[in-house]
């Protein structure tokens, strides 16, 4: 299966998914940064402006939406939300795909530190080259950062950008 062809047969399957938005203030700079996945694979490995995206995933059916937010967050992050952390995540917006996916955003202030960082539990097999007939496995994401937030904006995969823009103006109206 071409990358394409995974992208496009899973856009099919996963109408809806649900993700976190974590973000903290740097205490050295004062600026606020926000916790991004760059994709895994050949297609994405040079590809760094409008690549990175919000930890989220396909929300099984009849499954709770924030459920869903804290499985894929951790299976994208490798990081783990702890009790207090699920108790402080509020739903906050959503965001619909170019393909019409319906991504639903949670968010949560927190600043986990670089070596708690993980990585993808999950993989993805894609056929690389392209019509070659070899499948590799790679992870579903290969890097998980901190990103100030005016660097995020220009990262993010696009459709995504509401949230950020959206999370600027609520932490700039906030006390």
């Amino acid at each position: 299966m071409t990358y394409s062809n995974y992208i496009k047969e899973n856009r099919n399957i996963e109408k809806v998914s649900a993700g976190i938005l974590v973000y903290r203030k740097n205490k050295k700079t004062n600026n606020i940064e926000v916790l991004l996945v760059h994709p895994g694979g050949p297609y994405w490995q040079n590809k760094d402006w409008g690549a990175w995206h919000i930890p989220k995933g396909g929300v099984d059916k009849g499954e709770d939406y924030l459920i869903t937010a804290i499985r894929e967050f951790e299976e994208e992050t490798g990081l783990n939300l702890t009790k207090n952390d699920i108790k402080k995540l509020r739903y906050f917006c959503r965001v619909k795909s170019k393909g019409g996916k319906l991504v639903h955003i949670y968010i949560l202030e927190k600043d986990f530190k670089k070596n708690k960082f993980g990585s993808s539990k999950e993989t993805i097999e894609v056929e690389w080259p392209p019509n070659s007939g070899i499948k590799k496995i790679y992870p579903e994401n290969d890097k998980v950062e901190y990103i100030e937030l005016e660097l995020a904006k220009k990262k993010i995969i696009p459709y995504q950008l509401p949230v950020l823009l959206k999370l600027e103006k609520v932490i700039l109206n906030s006390p």
